[in-house]
């Protein structure tokens, strides 16, 4: 199962650029986060038309929210845990492939720009954590699991270690181990990059053909790799 993933930049009309890099690759699924109102109205129907199935999480009207095309039927698992349906939501479903059924998180935090938010992402890091057990009991000890999205931490902030540890040890960070790998810069990627999104999976999944690169209009970097 091939993957595309990009924080695309909700303020990013650079359509045509975007299709043609995920026309470059036969995807089994895309994943877009900050994807906005005007992104599915100059988008959804040529996305549709390769990608029959779509899932859409929208909780930022600022930051719009992430969405997920896929070739394959998308079971939405996260209106099955009320706790979850807060103010702040990130998605989670489950993809049958290969005689499997793979987990899927995709994720966007708060960026800490100011105290508020700087506060209001610590709380979304540990509400994840909290609710990612509570998900757990209900799946298979074996069941393999992928969580990607703009967490928008850094492998070397103070709060990336426990925010790991929160897991348990049931998920791994896919770059540990990479050299660092900058997925946000600033200014047109000359200065302040930082690695701030992220791919955890369980140990049932392999990983193969990790590739980082640009999104034409984005300050992100996107990746795409295989699932096996």
């Amino acid at each position: 199962m091939r993957l595309y993933y990009a924080n695309i930049l909700y303020t990013n009309e650079d359509y045509e650029s975007l299709k043609e890099q995920i026309e470059e690759c036969e995807y089994d699924m895309v994943v877009l986060i900050e994807f906005s109102d005007e992104h599915e109205e100059a988008l959804k129907g040529w996305f549709q038309e390769r990608f029959p199935y779509v899932n859409r999480n929208s909780w930022s009207k600022s930051l719009a929210g992430d969405i997920v095309f896929s070739k394959y039927p998308i079971k939405d698992l996260i209106y099955n845990y009320p706790q979850s349906l807060g103010r702040w939501r990130y998605s989670y479903f489950s993809v049958q492939y290969d005689e499997r059924e793979f987990y899927f998180y995709i994720v966007h935090t708060s960026a800490p720009v100011s105290v508020y938010n700087f506060k209001m992402r610590n709380e979304q890091l540990k509400k994840l954590n909290e609710e990612f057990m509570i998900q757990a009991r209900d799946r298979s000890e074996d069941a393999p699991v992928i969580m990607i999205g703009d967490f928008n931490l850094s492998p070397w902030s103070a709060f990336y270690i426990p925010f790991d540890k929160g897991f348990q040890g049931m998920l791994k960070n896919e770059f540990r181990e990479y050299r660092p790998r900058f997925t946000w810069s600033l200014w047109d990627r000359k200065i302040l990059n930082a690695h701030i999104d992220h791919l955890f999976v369980s140990d049932d999944v392999n990983i193969v053909d990790l590739v980082i690169q640009d999104v034409p209009g984005s300050d992100h970097h996107a990746f795409t790799f295989s699932i096996q």
